[in-house]
């Protein structure tokens, strides 16, 4: 009866052993040497039935191959154990604290978990005291030696170690971030470039010509205007003038250009001493800027559209005076002074005479005032 009770035992205590020992057949693989072999780094396949449980098959994977099957690069590929110790080596992998664990110096998982058929399975970093393993392997008699030559296979040597890893995994996250950024960047830039342009061909359908710091119609800032002693502008453009006359400044010699329609004076070019556009003005509403505001605007109007007033205070002696002007994107905005308002601001009803590239006034602006 005695012996039947000693072999029921002996059944249940191997099935409560079965049980609680984890799947070992995951993959192992060597990443990293440090400290002469004494740290070693691997990267560990965990598979079990419960999800909570892939970490400890993935320790104990680690162990059971490195004592009973070998590991590619560690002692020539062989296994470690040389001598049997089973009462030792059993008790190695027991227990919620196995004594396995004191040997594990850190453990990190490699991306999610996944569900494999009825299994789990998952990937883990794990960096081991070798040395230390070596010497308690040494103490109990499963081995002789204590030290273990350790490499890396020249096919995992083609990779980086663990620490140089996830580096490069950092910095390609980062270039990737600045590519999505720059990227966005560029699409938010040319919605906006798109959005200009969609602006400006819709005041250019409406008025006709649009006026910007860069220039208008045939005119372009900066653009030479002579050429083999003719204009390069046309004599005639677009119903925004029909006719042009130019001259040199009788003291500095530049270059200067007028255009008219039947009502006067509509477009005055000032040209540098290379015959290049320097500054350019309009003094009729067919011609608006990319907001939509022109000679007809009114004060308010181009404040509400983001303009900023840039008057000029003159004082000579006794008498005091003001230059009025408006500014928005480039674009000047020139008011007479009797439609200004008074003690430095323009009358909120008050209308430019003028838009202008420079903010001064030059050639025909003196005599419109």
């Amino acid at each position: 009866m005695r012996t039947i009770w000693l072999a029921i035992v002996a059944i249940v205590v191997s099935t409560f052993t079965l049980s609680a020992q984890q799947n070992r057949t995951g993959s192992v693989e060597i990443l990293e040497v440090e400290q002469d072999g004494d740290i070693l780094t691997f990267k560990v396949e965990g598979i079990a039935a419960k999800k909570a449980d892939v970490i400890i098959s993935a320790k104990e994977t680690l162990f059971y191959r490195l004592l009973y099957e070998g590991v590619e690069g560690v002692n020539d590929d062989n296994k470690l154990i040389e001598h049997e110790n089973k009462y030792w080596l059993d008790n190695f992998f027991k227990g919620k604290n196995a004594p396995y664990n004191a040997y594990v110096r850190s453990i990190e998982q490699d991306g999610a978990i996944a569900k494999s058929g009825s299994e789990f399975v998952g990937s883990y970093y794990i960096v081991l005291n070798f040395k230390a393993l070596l010497k308690a392997l040494e103490a109990n008699g499963p081995i002789d030696r204590e030290k273990v030559l350790a490499k890396v296979p020249p096919k995992v040597n083609k990779q980086v170690g663990l620490a140089a890893r996830k580096e490069k995994e950092e910095a390609e996250a980062r270039a990737k971030a600045e590519a999505e950024a720059k990227a966005k960047a560029e699409a938010e830039a040319k919605a906006r470039e798109e959005a200009e342009a969609k602006a400006r061909a819709s005041a250019s359908t409406s008025a006709g010509l649009v006026f910007s710091k860069n220039g208008i119609g045939p005119l372009k800032a900066g653009a030479g205007m002579m050429k083999s002693g003719n204009l390069t502008i046309p004599d005639t453009y677009n119903g925004f003038y029909d006719r042009v006359i130019w001259d040199n400044n009788q003291f500095t010699g530049e270059l200067e250009i007028s255009c008219y329609d039947s009502n006067g004076v509509v477009l005055e070019i000032a040209c540098d001493d290379e015959n290049k556009v320097k500054a350019f003005a309009v003094y009729t509403p067919k011609c608006k800027t990319a907001e939509g505001l022109s000679t007809s605007s009114t004060a308010a109007e181009i404040l509400a559209a983001g303009g900023v007033e840039k008057n000029n205070k003159m004082v000579e002696g006794s008498w005091t005076t003001w230059e009025y002007r408006m500014y928005l994107n480039g674009v000047w905005f020139i008011f007479k002074d009797n439609v200004a308002g008074s003690n430095g601001k323009i009358n909120p009803s008050a209308k430019p005479f003028a838009l202008s590239s420079i903010n001064y006034t030059f050639m025909m602006l003196d005599s419109m005032k």
